[in-house]
């Protein structure tokens, strides 16, 4: 009986990492989409600045070519910028493997975390028909080191679904432009 017992507390430890980590991921999307909220009106507050200039300069009526430069250039220049807001941002000062290593970090901590339950899960199934396995009858004792090891395996499962659940999450709900960023 301790075996389904600890089966349902693995599932159900999964199951609250993962709802911990699609709440993560939908937290940041939320973020983002403030974020890039707060950025068109403060954009598009210029813009009608820019555009309000540049109405007076065409209601003047002098030099129409010369507005119409500015107006292309204008136009070039947000295209510009538009371009610039695509391109993944870099530290300055920081050299380029700290970068590296901070980009790698979450998908080596997935993978890792992943890889160390799937290692427990195959030792686990592996030892369920035999019931002299060592895992079996450490199920079935009872005391301190028990308890530990099993709130150990249950806290791994818990921040593996996390990761795995909080990283995809996270990946699903960025626009595409911006999931190198």
């Amino acid at each position: 009986m301790a075996i389904f017992d600890a089966a349902a507390t693995g599932l159900a430890t999964v199951a609250s990492g993962g709802l911990f980590g699609l709440l993560g991921a939908v937290v940041g999307a939320g973020a983002k989409y403030l974020e890039r909220k707060q950025k068109a009106a403060g954009d598009r507050e210029e813009r009608s600045h820019e555009l309000a200039l540049l109405q007076l300069e065409t209601e003047r009526g002098d030099r129409d070519a010369e507005n119409e430069l500015r107006i292309h250039q204008a136009d070039a220049d947000a295209a510009m910028r538009t371009g610039s807001y695509a391109m993944p941002v870099t530290v300055s000062g920081v050299p380029g493997w700290v970068n590296a290593v901070r980009s790698l970090f979450r998908p080596f901590l997935t993978l890792a975390l992943n890889a160390t339950a799937a290692v427990i899960l195959v030792l686990l199934i592996t030892s369920l028909g035999d019931d002299s396995a060592p895992i079996i009858l450490w199920l079935s004792s009872e005391g301190p080191a028990t308890e530990l090891i099993t709130y150990m395996v249950h806290s791994l499962l818990f921040a593996a679904n996390t990761a795995t659940v909080w990283w995809f999450g996270d990946r699903a709900l960025t626009p595409p432009g911006q999931k190198n960023a």
